[in-house]
């Protein structure tokens, strides 16, 4: 059970591959560096999130749940608007098994100075996550009750510029009415989990 909940949480990161961004655009597949970055902070702070809620929760199944929801609306993203082939990352050249065992050398070391991936939101992220606990390795309480908060916050403004900078550029073509509706339940959902922030109204 243990080795497939593990071969799960691999695939998940397959999926959801979810510093500032700065690198050229990659392969064409973005019309312009405001559009790559605003992908790239998106998935970057999705998976921030995500990686709190399982060092919090100390559950894959608890971080998947934002996870597929975040992969199944980054999935229709590059398939549907941006057209990019389903394997890899669309920042940069690795290949899938590639970008598995960056993220398996982050998870066995624990350490955020292991080299590799630089330039990924999802190792991006998983190196900053590692960080904070570094950081504040004494006061677990902070970060699981006001950082992660603090950062679901983010989170959601880059959300909404995702969402707006998207809706501009495709709005009104065939394939943003099938990018829409493929993720409509996964786009209410993650609406709703913005909604739960008690910090929402500070």
């Amino acid at each position: 059970m243990k080795h497939f909940q593990n071969k799960i949480w691999v695939i998940s990161i397959l999926a959801i591959c979810s510093f500032s961004a700065r690198g050229a655009v990659e392969k064409n597949w973005f019309q312009d560096q405001e559009q790559y970055e605003n992908y790239y902070n998106y998935k970057y702070y999705a998976n921030i999130v995500e990686f709190l809620i399982h060092e919090c929760t100390g559950s894959r199944s608890i971080s998947y749940k934002l996870g597929f929801i975040v992969a199944d609306i980054s999935q229709s993203y590059e398939l549907d608007l941006l057209k990019t082939p389903n394997f890899g990352s669309v920042f940069s050249d690795r290949n899938s098994f590639q970008e598995a065992a960056i993220e398996i050398r982050l998870m066995v070391t624990r350490n955020p100075d292991t080299p590799g991936g630089e330039g990924d939101p999802i190792h991006d992220a998983h190196r900053e996550v590692l960080k904070i606990f570094r950081e504040f390795s004494d006061e677990r309480d902070l970060i699981c009750d006001f950082i992660f908060w603090d950062e679901v916050r983010a989170f959601e403004r880059a959300s909404d510029i995702f969402m707006e900078d998207t809706r501009a550029r495709f709005e009104g073509s065939r394939k943003f009415s099938t990018f829409r509706k493929e993720t409509k339940e996964s786009t209410e959902k993650l609406l709703h989990f913005f909604s739960e922030n008690p910090l929402i109204d500070e």
